[in-house]
């Protein structure tokens, strides 16, 4: 049975199921190969061959707005899709188009903020200075404000007039970039990928080795601004290749809010 870790059905498992229930139960339960039943030891090995042949599989923290409603019973809680519980919760949303999830349009399945009040905020968590960011969002207006998607310090990401300001595991050295309002992945070894997946190469110093700030969307303290989120993956101590980071960017799109 040496091939058996590659079998069809178990990938199928694993795609449907999450990180922290895959190792559970997906191919802890009992994988059968010509009457063999896997032992701890076996899931182990099975699950480590994942990680290192799917590293997309495995962020350590990853949240997804599709399959939300403004009538959900628990719409100002966003699951982390990982199952950690490590959730987003949303404060002041109106849950009505334009400040909840939007239903129609260009960015239906996306949660949306309003620019006013609307707080999207996890708990804390360790990122370390290795990381890599995937995921969909886009800011809507064109006001320069502090605020955005934000893990002080390890990225900083803030809406311009024409553009966004980026900073990559530092406080102090972030740049500007123009005609963009919007970043597929963004790797902490200074790579970011646009739209069309075209690569970026920041080249700055890095001060910050790790934090344990919380990630705040559509705000910043007393800032706020307006962006259409849908979903974001991070992986730490992961730098991803830019084939990886597609193939994450892929999957999220796969995967629904629980």
């Amino acid at each position: 049975c040496g091939d058996w870790v590659e079998n069809a059905g178990l990938y199928y498992l694993w795609r449907n199921a999450t990180y922290a229930s895959f190792a559970r139960a997906a191919i802890a339960g009992q994988t059968i190969c010509n009457g063999y039943y896997s032992t701890d030891e076996d899931d182990e090995k099975v699950l480590n061959w994942y990680k290192k042949q799917y590293p997309w599989l495995f962020p350590d923290q990853a949240w997804t707005m599709v399959g939300k409603t403004n009538e959900d019973e628990d719409r100002a809680t966003i699951a982390n899709i990982t199952g950690n519980g490590n959730n987003l919760v949303l404060s002041n949303f109106g849950f009505i188009e334009g400040s909840g999830y939007n239903e129609e349009g260009e960015h239906a399945g996306y949660l949306v903020t309003d620019g006013v009040d609307d707080r999207v905020q996890d708990s804390s968590f360790k990122l370390n200075k290795d990381w890599t960011l995937v995921g969909e969002w886009v800011f809507l207006n064109q006001k320069a404000t502090n605020a955005g998607i934000t893990k002080p310090f390890s990225f900083v990401v803030y809406n311009r007039t024409t553009g966004l300001s980026l900073f990559i595991n530092t406080g102090t050295s972030g740049i500007t970039i123009e005609n963009v309002k919007s970043i597929k992945a963004i790797c902490s070894d200074g790579r970011i990928y646009l739209d069309d997946w075209s690569e970026m190469l920041i080249s700055k110093d890095q001060d910050i080795t790790s934090s344990i700030s919380v990630l705040s969307i559509g705000f910043n303290g007393t800032a706020y601004t307006q962006m259409a989120f849908k979903n974001l993956g991070i992986y730490n101590n992961q730098i991803l290749s830019k084939d990886d980071c597609i193939k994450a960017y892929n999957y999220l799109q796969t995967l629904k809010s629980k």
